[in-house]
Formats: structure tokens, sequence, C-alpha cells
């Protein structure tokens, strides 16, 4: 503690040459120098710092002056002073508003940084009305926490306030709310906090629960929504919302339950969402189809099926595979499991059908099974066609094009079910199928096309594992009439003879571009259609049928086949023949002999069409009724007939 004094006015004659300071404790009646030797002078204003004091005592303080002669008397003592550190006004608080209402106002404030080094004692809370200038207390005593409602203040009102600590030195600065308030309900944005049993991410067991609390607050009372992935909850999902909670359940939950399900609380003072992801696990779904079985081996045969569309929310770990014979029910495991989409099934019994079946399996467990469509019998290895073989176009016209092909080479051990055709136009990059419906004809007229089209053609061959390879495909070919004279091909003679009675066939082949007619004359007079004519026609070959032939059906046939080019024809002369009439008679007896006799006739007058060749000749005698001949090798009309018997005629 530091005491100041000053020199006596009168020094007794002699300079002064120290001093004593003497104290003493209020409660005492001692008086203590405060140090060994006198003080000396400075000659100016005199001080001394007094050291070893009680702090939180009171103390008194007196000094002497001395010079030649000794000291004086001592100074009235000092009023007593209490020993402490030096202490100064706090410094100002930090206030702020932390709720109002129409006509109150939550104020707290943070002490000082400072308090002077004396305990801070009280506040002072004061306000003002915006537009005047006198601060008014809130409260006409201090104050000795750090919150105060300010109550009884004006509805709309708009106001300043500011909080002033004091301890022992007195009152500090005021610290001020730096915002003025408007007096009015107050509106809180909403808040919202997820209870402790949820986090923003849950997985949940399918079968299990779906259960999410969360905690709302704001003024005024929010309103609250639920949404899952931005649309609306599923249908049984069952929402409970109180004035301070919300919550959403939904059990028993399934995959189809999973997603994000969004919380929004919405009211005057703003909008507040919370995101909860919720991740339903389950077992995998089916696997992917088609699930297929082919031979490997005549005791193989090799499965493959296709990822489940639902993993079940967990990663697929293992497939288990398991067979049955077709006539029996129970099913047996393979001896291994598999990672992959295929397995090899080894074992298998020549001659016999099995179906398979396969369930994917993950951390949850085992899948549904997924069966073959269709029994599989063990045999050897069939696989699909090799590709259709020798792809050729045999007509173009300006809207058709008509194609052939070959059979492939190996039909994979299974046979061709059918063909497919298809087309791609030329600045087209896909070939796209042109025969809808079975086909099984190795060729086909693809009509309907536009002139000056430009096609590409391929055929595929199908067994009962699928498809080939494609052929190779035709060089482009352009819709438009050709032009081609015509030929033609004949399969029956210059020359047939035909009985009365019976049928013949003219038949043959043509080309020709664009498609020749085709036109039959009979001695240069063309035939109709009739119950004796018949005509049948296809793009390449032609035919003719005389049906029940007639003698006047004889004659020179001819066909023309005919386009814009050019024609040509085919000649066959028909004749149609029958039996000869009866030689014209009398038989004349040319000699009469004893032995022999020499007889003749005339030729008939028809002889069916064709030379006679030969004569029947018969004899009876007179007195019998039953003729035997003479000879059937006649080829003349007459003959030398012996009496005795039949004689050679000559």
């Amino acid at each position: 503690m530091t005491v100041s004094w000053e020199e006596p006015e009168d020094d007794g004659g002699t300079p002064i040459t120290g001093f004593w300071l003497e104290r003493k404790e209020t409660a005492g009646k001692r008086w203590t120098r405060v140090s060994r030797d006198p003080i000396r002078p400075t000659g100016m204003a005199e001080s001394f710092v007094v050291s070893g004091l009680i702090e939180g005592s009171h103390y008194m303080f007196r000094v002497c002056a001395i010079n030649a002669a000794g000291p004086g008397p001592t100074s009235p003592p000092t009023d007593p002073v209490f020993a402490r550190d030096p202490i100064s006004p706090p410094s100002p608080p930090t206030p702020k508003v932390s709720d109002w209402t129409r006509s109150t106002v939550d104020l707290v404030w943070i002490p000082p940084l400072k308090d002077g080094g004396s305990k801070i004692i009280g506040y002072w809370v004061e306000y003002k009305e915006e537009g005047t200038e006198a601060w008014v207390k809130a409260k006409e005593t201090e104050i000795r926490g750090t919150r105060l409602v300010i109550a009884g203040l004006k509805t709309g009102g708009k106001y300043k306030f500011r909080v002033t600590a004091f301890n022992a030195a007195g009152n500090g600065e005021p610290g001020e709310v730096p915002e003025v308030l408007e007096v009015n309900d107050r509106n809180i944005a909403p808040e919202v906090d997820l209870d402790a049993s949820v986090k923003e991410r849950m997985v949940v067991h399918a079968g299990g629960v779906i259960r999410i609390i969360a905690y709302v607050s704001g003024q005024p009372t929010p309103e609250v929504t639920w949404s899952r992935d931005g649309a609306a909850l599923p249908a049984d999902a069952k929402v409970e919302t109180t004035g301070i909670s919300s919550s959403l359940v939904i059990k028993p939950c399934s995959r189809k339950h999973l997603g994000v399900y969004t919380l929004t609380a919405k009211n005057a003072g703003g909008e507040k969402s919370k995101n909860i992801t919720v991740e339903v696990l389950d077992v995998p779904g089916p696997v992917g189809i088609p699930f297929t079985a082919e031979n490997l081996t005549s005791d193989s045969c090799k499965l493959n099926w296709y990822f489940p569309e639902n993993d079940g929310g967990s990663p697929i770990s293992n497939y288990v595979v398991e067979k049955r014979e077709t006539e029996r029910k129970a099913w047996t495991s393979l001896s291994f499991t598999a990672s992959r989409q295929n397995a090899v099934a080894h074992g298998l019994t020549v001659g016999k059908s099995y179906f398979f079946r396969v369930a994917a399996e993950n951390a949850i467990g085992l899948g549904p099974f997924m069966e073959t469509a269709a029994e599989l019998l063990a045999k050897d290895p069939i696989s699909v066609p090799d590709r259709p073989e020798e792809l050729e176009v045999t007509k173009i016209t300006k809207d058709t094009i008509s194609v052939t092909w070959k059979a492939p080479k190996f039909d994979g051990g299974s046979e061709v079910t059918m063909y497919i055709l298809e087309s791609r136009m030329i600045g087209k990059d896909k070939f796209t199928r042109v025969t809808k419906e079975k086909l099984m004809e190795r060729k086909y007229n693809y009509d309907g096309l536009r002139e000056g089209d430009t096609y590409e053609l391929r055929v595929i061959a199908v067994n009962e594992v699928g498809p080939s390879k494609p052929s190779f495909s035709t060089k482009p070919i352009t819709c438009k009439d050709e032009l081609e004279p015509p030929t033609i091909e004949l399969d029956f003679r210059d020359t047939v003879i035909v009985r009365v009675g019976e049928s013949c066939l003219l038949q043959g082949r043509y080309t020709g571009k664009p498609a020749p007619s085709i036109a039959w004359y009979r001695d240069d007079e063309e035939l109709k259609a009739d119950k004796h004519i018949m005509f049948k026609n296809t793009l390449t070959t032609m035919s003719l049928g005389l049906m029940k032939a007639e003698r006047e059906h004889s004659g020179r046939y001819v066909v023309v086949v005919e386009n814009s080019t050019g024609s040509r024809k085919g000649v066959c002369n028909i004749t149609v023949v029958d039996r000869p009439t009866p030689p014209v008679g009398p038989v004349v007896f040319e000699e009469v002999h004893r032995e022999y006799m020499v007889i003749s006739w005339k030729a008939p007058q028809d002889t069916g069409g064709v030379d006679v060749s030969n004569y029947i000749i018969e004899q009876r005698d007179t007195n019998r009724e039953a003729w035997t001949t003479v000879t059937s090798a006649s080829t003349k009309t007459t003959c030398k007939v012996g009496l005795d018997g039949p004689k050679m005629c000559s």
C-alpha cells in the first residue's frame, strides 16, 4: 500500500533529515514503525510503499519529521484503509434479448470480462423507447443475477436495452443490445431434432418395425408433414403428431418401404426439414430369367441364369443349385455352390430328364428358388445350327425380292425348326426381321417394297437351342424390274402318243424378266381350260394336262413363253390313238385248192391313228360255232390258209 504526505511547514530551524512512518490496525492499540531506518526525504511529495500488510485488514497510518533536534510530533492518523489490491469499475457486460412477447422482453447478459479488481455487486437494467432520450430503469433495485424479464412494455413499441455492472469502485460502462427490438409476439423458426434412438441412416430387416421419432419446436407451433422420396408415404405408414413431437411407424416393413423419409416443420418463422435414410434388408429375390440348361456331355449340363433384380439390399454371397429327376418330387443339392451366374451339373444319367432350380443367398438368408421352365434330357450336347448357306436372289422386281438358300451344313444336333429372314435398307445400321410367321421353306418372296430402294438380306436358322449366326448377306439389291429374254426348258419329247381315255402331261421350266406370259396352242388355235385341258403354271414352271384324251385332241401342240423382250416356244406332236375299225369286207377267196386257199380283204377305214401292226385271222368249220386262230402275225391284207391246219401267210 502506498502512503503519501507532505513535509511540515516549520522545520524547527534545521533541515529535515528523515521521517518515521507508523501503522496500526484499527482493532489494535500499538503503533508500529513500517521501516527500520528513517525514511529519507526526497525534497518532493513524500511517499512510501508499505509492505507486509495482511490482506483484508484495516489500517491507520501517521508520520513524524526528524531534524538535528530529534523527531517532531506525529501527524493526525489517516482514516482506516482496507488492505487489498487496487480496484476500478467493471467493464461493460454483454446483453442480448433471448425471448419476447407483445409486452415483455427476456433479457440475459454475460458478466463483464473484467471486474475491476472488485467483486461485481449487481447490475442496473435500463431501456428507452425509440424516439426518446431518457433511459428508464427496469427495476429500482440492483439485480443480482444475469437475467431479467422486463414487463409492462408497449405492444408495437421499439426499444433499446442496456445493462450496467457495478462493484466497490462504482458503476462501470453500460453494455447495450445492438438491435432495436419491436415488441410483438415472436416468430421462432422451427427446429427438428431426432430422438436419441433414431439415426439419420437406419437399417431394418424385413418384417421388423420402422420407427422414426422427432421433436419439433417453434413459435407459432409448426405444421408437420412427412414424405418419402419426395412423394406420399406408403399407405401402411402411421403418423402421430403432438405439440412437441411427431412419429412415423411402419410394421411389419418390407423392401418396398425403403427410401429417404423427410419430416418438414413449417410456420411463419420459416421451414426446417430432416432427412432419414431407411434401408430395409431382405433375402434376395428370384434370379433373373431366363434360367436355362444346356447339354455339355451325355452326363453333364451347364446352367445359366441372371443376377436377381432385387438383391435384398445386401450383396449376393452365394447361389444354391438343386436338381430332381422328372419322375421324382424330391430335390437334391448339387455337390457345390456357385458364386457366379452359371454352374455345371455333373453325374446325370443318360436318358433321364431333369429339372433344376437355383436360389440366391445373402447375409440375410436364402431367397426363393427359380426353376427351369422345361425338363432337360441328359444326352449328347446340342448347339445352335451353323449359318445357312448359299443365299441367292432368284427374282427382282420393282416391289419384290425373291430369295432361296440351302440348309446349314450342321444343324447343331437338333433339327432346324424355322428360318428367319432379315433385311437392312442401305444407309441403316440394323437388320430387321422380315418373316413374322414360322418359315420352314428355304425360299421367300419379300414383297411390298418401294421401287428404287436398295436392300441387303440375310437368313438365320433356328433349332431348339436358339438362332444361328446370320448367313452372309446378299450384295445390295435395288428394287426394279429387270429385263431378261425368256428361256424355256421342256420335259417332253417332240412326239407323244396317247391312247384314247388316257391322260398325258406336257411340262417344262422357263425364265424371263419381267415374268413372261404363257400360252398353249393346238394346230395354231389357242387352248382354253376345259374338262380335258388343264393348265398349271408357277413363277418358274409351266404344264398342260390332257385329261381323258379323245381322237380329236391329236395335233401340233405349241407353248409360247413371251415378255417384253421376246418370246420362245416349244412344240410337241400329240397323237391320240384308238383300236382300228374292222377290216373292210367281204373276205375274198382268191385261190381255193384241196390243201390250202388264199384269202384277201381291205384295210380298215380307220386305223386308230397309227399304222396297222398286224391282223388276226380266225376260221371255223361251218358245223361249229367256235373260232380258232389261224395266225396273229399277218401284216398284209392277204393270207394263205392250209385246210389241214394253219399255214403261214406268204
